[in-house]
């Protein structure tokens, strides 16, 4: 049998605490082997770089509101593209800089 001995405590909002709750009990386990297991087995995931990428995303879908709201038909969406291929590239190339 493991013996723990260590403590972490954390706060929560009260909502938290409800789904917290409510997911322990319907995976039929106490509250602590589901935190610690929710919290070990599963990876998060951080991707440097996502932040730049933000603006670049935004400027595209500004591109493609404007033209919404100007009702134009047709357009030329050469530029909207190079903005969105750029915008991939930078995500591509950050994913594999992981």
């Amino acid at each position: 049998m493991i013996m723990r001995k260590e403590f972490i405590g954390f706060k929560v909002t009260e909502q938290e605490n409800v789904r917290i709750r409510r997911e322990a009990e319907t995976s039929k386990v106490n509250l602590s082997t589901y935190v610690r297991t929710s919290s070990l087995e599963k990876d998060i995931k951080v991707i440097d770089g996502l932040r730049e990428m933000i603006p670049e995303l935004n400027a595209i879908g500004n591109n493609l509101n404007q033209l919404t709201v100007m009702h134009i038909h047709n357009p030329n969406l050469e530029a909207i593209k190079e903005q969105f291929t750029q915008f991939v590239e930078l995500a591509e190339s950050t994913l594999e800089g992981r």
